[in-house]
């Protein structure tokens, strides 16, 4: 089997030791070990076994046999190319293929029809080709013989065999029987497309939209799904055991909480339903048939004004937790900002702020741009964490959703820590500013602007932002007296 190059992990040459013999076949040796006699690696359902006397050179016998070349056993010399190429060698058993794709024919009605056979778990099944001989001196070594148009003839079957080669090794085959596999070859045959073709698809429509963030929480989920089925899977291929293995996989595997594996899992199945509504795919049973999804968290709730000042004034050693702590600080001063929409804003000589949600952008909302000036509470924050780009930097290269789980998981540490009882997380930043906002009589209409939420229909929009600015930066003010 060929595994292609980008998989495999880097080759150890004889140039990174200076020349040195000696140094470079010890680090080859110190692989082999690793990979081949602490490891065992598995051929198939087989556990791989090694040979190890005579010894070589204090070396096992097998290792030997790998790295040398020769007809004559004892008289082999070593080979340099062998040795470059052994981390290569566990991931190429590991991967040998479990199936096997050859040429067969069958007679019917006097006819022989050309066949392929699929050897898997010791079955055997056939599909059928077009392609037909008249006895079986034309087929020999899996190949059309004797006729005139035999080239053309193995051309087209080499082709077809080919195609259904690709599709096997986009998929596990190994969680498939072999009548499974002759049932996602003739869906292949007839047409049908991979997830991670739907997957793309699906993406490059939000991204067309203006909504890269949220394409990029989507990839997430996709490249999970993708790693868990190891490269790809047809689309038709993906059963109720499919996702509920996966689901297994995300909690146990990845070590996900149940909250994430239910994000991730919801994002897996707006790809499916949209390939459904798309046509691109039918089930008689639909893949989240049985699927539950975690309850979530607890609610998050707004917290009084004495815990945001608790979560203000308190003490912090640890960075993580500042950082949670002034994001969360940064939400409450900027009229209850979303976590993409703070990352996503450029600070540098900024003294009023104006954006439009990511999250209503290219929606039937409209893109509403929010406005309002930059509260004197907010500007320590923002100096302190902002990087050259006049972006929030907290020293972190994690992706926005990796992030997003980290501020999660320190606010609610800093919340348990003060003995705050209530929920904390980020969210319960704005929830708290309208709240607090709310119960300071601020009219309803100004707490929706400065959060960005949606505005009545029937509301004045003459010199819209002009106004409302003026009237978000005096309710942002009341309510951060009110912390006074």
């Amino acid at each position: 089997m060929a595994i292609h190059s980008n998989l495999l992990p880097s080759k150890i040459y004889l140039q990174d030791y200076s020349g040195d013999y000696t140094r470079f076949i010890d680090a080859v040796y110190k692989v082999f070990e690793k990979d081949f006699v602490k490891y065992h690696p598995y051929f198939g359902k087989y556990r791989l076994g090694l040979k190890y006397h005579p010894k070589f050179q204090d070396r096992a016998y097998t290792f030997y046999h790998m790295t040398h070349k020769g007809d004559i056993e004892s008289e082999r010399i070593p080979d340099l190319r062998r040795c470059e190429c052994m981390p290569w060698g566990k991931p190429t058993v590991e991967k040998t293929r479990e199936y096997s794709l050859k040429f067969w024919e069958q007679e019917r009605k006097g006819k022989h029809r050309i066949c392929i056979a699929i050897g898997h778990k010791q079955e055997t099944r056939y599909i059928v080709t077009r392609f037909e001989i008249d006895n079986t001196a034309n087929f020999k070594g899996g190949q059309v013989v004797g006729v005139p148009d035999a080239a053309h003839v193995n051309a087209k079957l080499r082709g077809i065999l080919n195609s259904y080669q690709d599709a096997l090794d986009k998929i596990n085959t190994s969680s498939y029987t072999c009548t499974q596999l002759v049932e996602y070859l003739s869906s292949v045959k007839q047409g049908a497309i991979s997830y991670s073709v739907a997957s793309a698809d699906y993406m490059q429509n939000l991204i067309k939209e203006g909504r890269r963030t949220t394409a990029s929480l989507y990839q997430r989920a996709s490249d999970y799904f993708i790693e868990f089925v190891k490269y790809d899977i047809m689309l038709d291929g993906i059963t109720p055991r499919t996702i509920k293995d996966f689901d297994i996989y995300l909690k146990n595997v990845r070590r996900l909480a149940p909250v994430t594996c239910g994000m991730h899992m919801a994002h897996l199945k707006a790809i499916i339903n949209q390939a459904i509504r798309d046509k691109k795919v039918s089930y008689d049973t639909h893949p989240f048939e049985y699927y539950e999804r975690p309850a979530g968290m607890p609610k998050e709730r707004d917290i009084s004004v004495a815990d945001v000042k608790k979560i203000r004034d308190a003490e912090i050693k640890e960075k993580s937790q500042r950082v949670a702590r002034d994001v969360f600080m940064l939400s409450y001063y900027l009229g209850g900002i979303n976590l993409m929409d703070l990352m996503q804003y450029n600070f540098k000589d900024a003294k009023i702020m104006e954006y439009v949600r990511e999250k209503s952008k290219n929606t039937k909302k409209g893109d509403m741009k929010i406005s309002f000036t930059i509260p004197e509470e907010a500007k320590p924050i923002i100096k302190r964490w902002m990087g050259r780009n006049g972006k929030l930097d907290f020293g972190y290269k994690y992706s926005y959703p990796n992030f997003r789980n980290y501020v999660t998981k320190e606010i609610i540490r800093l919340g348990e820590r003060l003995e705050i009882e209530s929920h904390v997380v980020y969210y319960s930043a704005r929830k708290s500013f309208v709240q607090h906002g709310f119960e300071l009589g601020i009219p309803l209409e100004t707490l929706e602007y400065c959060i960005g939420q949606s505005m009545k229909s029937n509301r004045p929009i003459f010199n819209y932002v002009r106004i409302m600015r003026k009237h978000a930066d005096e309710a942002i003010r009341k309510i951060l007296d009110n912390l006074k």
